[in-house]
Formats: structure tokens, C-alpha cells, sequence
């Protein structure tokens, strides 16, 4: 299943556990104001197995490691030539 494109009045949660061992699951949450000057919530969502949630939590997380990995390294290397 693809993610889908919804907007709410209110602020989404963006995990919501629905049973049956589903997750719903909202992602790239903006807000922005409709045209009447309300606010107004876009995002993406998806219904998700338990199974494929912890898949996709243990791919961000290796994600923002290696983020962080990368920083590290570029701070390492500004500290050995001096700039910092």
C-alpha cells in the first residue's frame, strides 16, 4: 500500500495504534492555512502490519545514525585542519 495525501483541522497524532495488530502511521505533517485563514494539516498516511512498522522505525533509526555518523566525521576532519 502507498502513502496517501490528507489534511485534518486538527494536529494529526502520527502513530496511532488501531487494532488487529494495524498501524496508522503520518508522516511530513505541515501546517498551512486554508483559504479561508483556518489552519489546516497536510500529511501523508498509512495503514501498516506491526511487522512493517518495525521495519520502517529500524530504517530511520539506521538513517539518523549514519546522519550523525557523517557529522561526526565533518566535525573530526574541521578539528584536524584547524578551522574549530
Amino acid at each position: 500500500m502507498l502513502w496517501t495525501k490528507s489534511e485534518s483541522n486538527s494536529k494529526p497524532d502520527t502513530i496511532l495504534q488501531l487494532g488487529d495488530g494495524r498501524i496508522l502511521v503520518r508522516k511530513n505533517i505541515t501546517e498551512e492555512l486554508s483559504a479561508e485563514g483556518n489552519v489546516k494539516y497536510c500529511y501523508e498516511e498509512r495503514i501498516m502490519t506491526s511487522m512493517e512498522y518495525s521495519i520502517l522505525a529500524a530504517m530511520d533509526a539506521k538513517e539518523v545514525k549514519r546522519e550523525s555518523e557523517i557529522i561526526d566525521e565533518y566535525t573530526l576532519k574541521l578539528i584536524e585542519e584547524g578551522v574549530i
